[in-house]
């Protein structure tokens, strides 16, 4: 049986109608990004004004002359802020001291129409970093479960530590040590967190507003406040500086249990966000080097799969782009600003990463 040919027609036409319709737009996601400015950062500057480039150790600064750089690293970044804004971008915070660095929440497209905006550097995404933490005694040379050896005399006595983290369990009696003598000028953080404070613990801080991705659709909310619910904070602040006590493993002792703590927390609640976005890490390290953190310590981290300072076509972006700037932080804690930084070094080397 034949078909009448405007039959034809018509299913040619419908054919041909919908071959030469626009497919449906790939759907562009939105994410979170590191744009780092050309200008140098806080650190960086001060290094080059006492010659730290001609081989001059870093030397500690007053609060004065880190707040007059500063103001002139935050200068730099407000046309880029208008740029960032006009372009889309939703702003959730920035950096200046380790990193003049500004965080963005934007579509791929935008993110990368902001290489071109005057005074970027390099715009990266976030990076998700996840708690380390296997085992310490046997790799440091010390005993057991009492993590600290009989009769050594050093007990970190005037020195700040900063746990970078997923907070503190505030009230457990191995943080209470009212022997301890105030220091001038502490507790730091914001006005709510500082009811968590001790003679021990000098310095509270929470970058949560940095984990959700603001997108109903990914993202859930969580808490807020400085308080660890995995307990994987309270762990590692036990090992560094905790003092002694009784546990159902024995006697417990921290390695350094005369010292100070700063709790910076970067990882959330286990079910809603345990990681931590490499954008919180790269603030808390840049609060805790304006904090007077003497050592910071993330046992937090993902596999290194280039140097440092690696930029451009090591990691496959644009020339001259920054691979990782979170390295580049952590570098600025110890070059510009003379701090000590322990990183993990992962819990992957049994697989042959490193």
């Amino acid at each position: 049986m034949r078909r009448p040919a405007n039959s034809i027609l018509r299913a040619a036409g419908v054919l041909a109608a919908c071959l030469l319709a626009p497919w449906p737009a790939k759907a562009d996601p939105v994410a979170q990004y590191t744009v780092v400015l050309e200008s140098p950062a806080t650190g960086r500057r001060l290094s080059m004004a006492r010659g730290k480039d001609a081989g001059r150790a870093p030397a500690r600064v007053s609060a004065s002359s880190l707040a007059v750089v500063a103001r002139a690293v935050a200068a730099t970044q407000q046309p880029v802020l208008a740029a960032l804004e006009a372009g889309g971008a939703t702003v959730l915070g920035s950096v200046r001291n380790v990193l003049n660095a500004v965080f963005v929440r934007a579509t791929a497209t935008q993110a990368e129409a902001f290489e071109a905006i005057p005074g970027v550097r390099s715009v990266t995404p976030s990076l998700d970093l996840e708690p380390n933490l296997d085992a310490v005694a046997g790799a440091v040379g010390l005993n057991g479960a009492g993590l600290r050896r009989p009769g050594l005399s050093a007990t970190g006595a005037g020195i700040k530590i900063a746990i970078i983290d997923s907070g503190l369990d505030f009230y457990h009696p191995a943080f209470q040590d009212d022997s301890l003598p105030p220091l001038h000028g502490y507790p730091k953080g914001r006005p709510e967190h500082l009811a968590f404070a001790n003679s021990k613990i000098v310095a509270i801080r929470s970058y949560m507003q940095l984990q959700n991705s603001g997108d109903p659709a990914t993202s859930a909310p969580d808490d807020n406040s400085p308080v660890d619910f995995s307990g994987h904070g309270t762990a590692v602040a036990m090992v560094a500086a905790g003092q002694r006590v009784e546990s159902p493993a024995g006697p417990l002792e921290g390695i350094a249990p005369k010292a100070y703590l700063g709790i910076y927390k970067v990882t959330g609640t286990p079910g809603i966000r345990q990681s931590a976005s490499s954008q919180a890490v790269i603030a808390a390290i840049d609060d805790a080097v304006t904090d007077g953190m003497d050592i910071l310590n993330l046992s937090i981290g993902q596999v290194a799969a280039s140097p440092w300072n690696s930029q451009g076509a090591d990691c496959g972006r644009l020339l001259g782009n920054n691979c990782d700037p979170l390295a580049i932080a952590a570098q600025s804690a110890v070059l510009d600003f003379g701090r000590v930084v322990v990183a993990a070094a992962g819990n992957s080397g049994q697989i042959g990463e490193r």
